[in-house]
């Protein structure tokens, strides 16, 4: 048998004046220009792929330098927050401390006889009673100081929240909890929401999802915003977890307006979207769809118009179940840490902070060292370094040395030295392993805690 070809055949009568006379059939070999034709076709089908693929990489790396941005801005407002919000709070406790005694030493006063004291002084102390109105400040002055420290908590929840959402260090895989990601995105996206639905959750114990946890969360945000979009007026969404085999499900559920089948089909297409030009970029579910699929995982979709939308997000498990541990981090530190006889260099340019660590740790009965950068440091350590048993260290510090520049060079003299890095950043900023580190803002307890630790390692 031979080859198949394509040909093609042309007529040409002999004479056209002549319906009679006969016809001219040419034959002409067209599988060269068949073959080429069909290379065009195929060359066509793969552009048009790569060109969809390219345009979700370009969405992807949008989105990355957008979080990559937020989570750098994040960083650097954490930063900076951190250091009024941790004297602030060690203020309030030191406050509270002080005012409590006096308050009980005012009521002791007030139970005291005056008939025995002259008059016109027995006048003046009932006269002050009554301008000071001292009932109501023992009623109203701890409830006050419980208020701020729970302002302080609400502030140091945010700053910690938006820090947590915004890792996106792409090397950065690790065993995470979706329960907290997506307590901390809420958090973060609440002002998006609040006045558009009610939020409802139903978390269950999940295992561990090894992810890239800022992009998770990214997922998250994307889901739950775009459910509050989808709401007209006062709506609800919900949100729910359940571990289902090797995998945990995450669901972000609306009863919102709802998609029809045509637009279901097309929501994950980079660029599509319903919204009014100007109001979406298409992006958001285009990055869903590609972040989940990084992590091997797949994005399922229900929705009745009228009704509302259902995303249920699939990720492969870890292999261990969270345990609960009943000794938290926040009981530990409820047992006071023991103090100590030793000599500590503390170095940190915010002048409150370095009082208020001065004032904890000379409490705790340590000879402390104080400087306010590491230029100073050095001088400080080279006439005393026979007595110093702990440098204490901000990591971000002026005059061109940081925390970890200056413990290296102190090392460099005593290898053994034991050190603290203080930052505002998240561990996650250090680039150095087996480090003792203290997150700003710290109460007292952690910081004794932890330098006891430290010198007892």
């Amino acid at each position: 048998r031979g080859n198949r070809i394509w040909v093609q055949m042309i007529a040409y009568p002999a004479n056209p004046a002549d319906p009679h006379s006969g016809v001219w059939w040419l034959l002409q070999d067209r599988s060269e220009v068949m073959r080429a034709q069909r290379e065009l076709v195929n060359n066509y089908r793969d552009i048009k792929q790569a060109n969809e693929r390219l345009e979700e990489a370009q969405s992807q790396l949008l989105q990355s330098e957008k979080m990559a941005s937020i989570g750098q801005l994040a960083a650097g407002v954490a930063h900076e927050i951190n250091n009024p919000v941790g004297f602030v709070s060690s203020n309030l406790g030191s406050l509270r401390r002080y005012v409590e005694p006096l308050l009980a030493l005012v009521s002791l006063y007030g139970k005291l006889d005056l008939s025995s004291q002259p008059a016109e002084f027995s006048k003046q102390i009932r006269q002050l009673q009554e301008q000071a109105d001292l009932e109501f400040i023992h009623e109203d002055l701890p409830q006050l100081l419980k208020e701020s420290d729970e302002g302080l908590g609400r502030v140091k929840k945010i700053v910690q929240d938006l820090k947590d959402f915004s890792r996106v260090d792409q090397s950065d895989w690790q065993e995470a909890d979706l329960n907290l990601g997506l307590e901390s995105t809420l958090n973060v996206v609440r002002h998006e929401i609040k006045y558009k639905a009610e939020v409802s959750k139903d978390f269950g114990e999940l295992p561990l999802v090894r992810c890239l946890a800022g992009q998770l969360n990214q997922v998250f945000m994307n889901l739950i915003v775009n459910a509050a979009h989808a709401i007209n007026q006062r709506g609800e969404i919900r949100l729910r977890t359940l571990h289902a085999d090797d995998f945990v499900c995450v669901e972000v559920s609306d009863n919102g307006c709802g998609m029809s089948p045509e637009i279901q089909a097309r929501i994950f297409e980079p660029f599509f979207t319903t919204k009014e030009v100007g109001k979406g970029t298409g992006l958001g579910l285009a990055t869903v769809y590609g972040i989940v699929k990084q992590h091997e995982g797949w994005v399922e979709v229900t929705s009745d118009i009228g009704k509302g939308t259902t995303f249920h997000v699939f990720y492969p498990a870890a292999a261990c179940l969270i345990e609960t541990d009943p000794d938290s981090p926040a009981a530990a530190l409820a047992t006071p840490a023991r103090g100590g006889k030793e000599t500590i260099l503390i170095v940190e340019d915010e002048p409150v902070l370095l009082d208020l660590a001065q004032l904890i740790l000379k409490e705790q009965g340590y000879t402390i060292l104080t400087a306010r950068s590491g230029v100073e440091a050095v001088q400080v350590w080279q006439r005393e370094h026979a007595h110093i048993d702990l440098l204490l260290t901000d990591m971000v510090m002026p005059e061109g040395m940081s925390g970890k520049d200056l413990a290296a060079r102190l090392r460099q003299q005593r290898r053994e030295l034991k050190v603290v890095y203080v930052s505002g950043y998240s561990v996650d900023e250090v680039d150095e392993k087996d480090i003792v580190f203290l997150q700003k803002p710290y109460t007292r307890a952690s910081l004794a805690k932890t330098v006891r630790d430290c010198l007892d390692s």
